[in-house]
């Protein structure tokens, strides 16, 4: 299977939460743990990884999303990096790691 050809058309749910995510950290330019917005971003994540593949946002997809509308590009490579981190632990919890794809 070539995972590049997935089509992927995040879930309503997600795209909402980005959304608020993304203004949180315009407003605020922090991450910080313990945050409000450190919260949110777990959840994200967790949410991420409770829809099908094809349901939430591919890595290129969340760069993407991230460079048009975040103020502060040196948060972006963190983000990116908490998502794919989160979702393959996620993934090791469930015992799916081996072939799982973000």
């Amino acid at each position: 299977m070539n995972f590049n050809e997935i089509y992927r058309e995040p879930d309503s749910s997600l795209t909402y939460a980005l959304k608020r995510i993304v203004c949180e950290i315009n407003k605020n330019n922090t991450i910080l743990i313990k945050t409000r917005i450190y919260y949110e971003y777990n959840l994200f994540i967790i949410n991420s990884y409770r829809q099908p593949r094809s349901k939430r946002y591919s890595i290129s997809q969340l760069g993407e999303y991230f460079r048009e509308h975040i103020i502060q590009t040196d948060k972006i490579e963190y983000l990116i990096i908490r998502y794919i981190d989160g979702m393959y632990l996620l993934a090791q919890l469930d015992n799916e790691e081996q072939g799982f794809v973000p």
